[in-house]
């Protein structure tokens, strides 16, 4: 009976920490702003390949991200993204993939 608990915790502990959420800190490669209102960018980690977004509901938060990223890429410094569907940065994000939160 133990074993089953056991098996079973181990089985929870596992498949809600393989995409657990991780802070990066990465450095902004590429930038890009569209008439669809979206902003999209490429990082040095976790968005290598495909374009990450930022997917915000309002269009306050994401002049605030666009403003953060663009003196990050200028001045050279990086940023630290929280992204909700990776457990390492040394992981590729999904296309379009957003982060939930962006600090300098």
């Amino acid at each position: 009976m133990c074993k089953k608990y056991l098996l079973g915790a181990l089985f929870i502990a596992f498949c809600c920490s393989v995409h657990a959420g991780k802070y990066c800190t990465e450095t902004v490669t590429s930038l890009v702003t569209h008439k669809n209102g979206s902003v999209y960018f490429k990082t040095n980690k976790t968005c290598t390949n495909g374009w990450c977004k930022v997917n915000w509901d309002n269009s306050d938060s994401l002049n605030r991200a666009y403003s953060s990223m663009l003196a990050a890429r200028v001045g050279g410094n990086e940023l630290t993204f929280y992204w909700p569907n990776i457990s390492d940065c040394t992981e590729e994000n999904e296309t379009y993939s957003s982060p939930d939160s962006i600090s300098l």
